[in-house]
């Protein structure tokens, strides 16, 4: 959290850091040049998403990205207002977008440990494969190499 606090300090407290909605105006532009391969990736991630554009995912891959130093500033800066209102309900309100966004985060976190685990084992299958080969091919060689040494001599 420390590292970005700096930056943090930057932005007025009553502007939103991540908006999910188009309320709030994105007037800061970035401009990167993809693999096609991984713009496809982005792309069916919009689609899976259900959002309208794929700038939007990319929005939605960063703002997940920086959520859990934002939470962490976010219930810190909350924990004095929670303890003076902790017994009025109608306070808790408040903390009801808080708690669907961070529960939307946690979804998001194992969605992408059950990703993560999906390609350590394919990854595992492709690197049995290519040991395998690989030790095929030093089989060949090796016999390659002996039967040319013999036709030397």
């Amino acid at each position: 959290m420390t590292e970005y606090t700096s930056f943090l300090d930057k932005v007025p407290q009553d502007q939103e850091m991540f908006s999910s909605t188009d309320t709030v105006t994105k007037d800061k532009v970035i401009s990167i040049r993809l693999e096609e391969a991984l713009f496809n990736l982005l792309q069916a991630q919009n689609e899976i998403w259900k959002q309208k554009t794929v700038s939007e995912t990319v929005r939605t891959i960063l703002a997940y990205h920086f959520l859990p130093t934002v939470y962490e500033i976010e219930l810190m800066n909350r924990i004095p207002e929670y303890e003076q209102y902790k017994n009025t309900i109608f306070e808790w309100s408040k903390y009801k977008d808080f708690l669907f966004e961070f529960n939307e985060y946690y979804e998001f976190i194992l969605e992408a440990i059950s990703r993560g685990k999906n390609s350590i084992e394919f990854l595992e299958v492709v690197k049995k494969k290519l040991e395998t080969t690989l030790e095929e091919l030093s089989f060949k060689l090796n016999g390659a190499f002996l039967e040319r040494k013999q036709d030397i001599k």
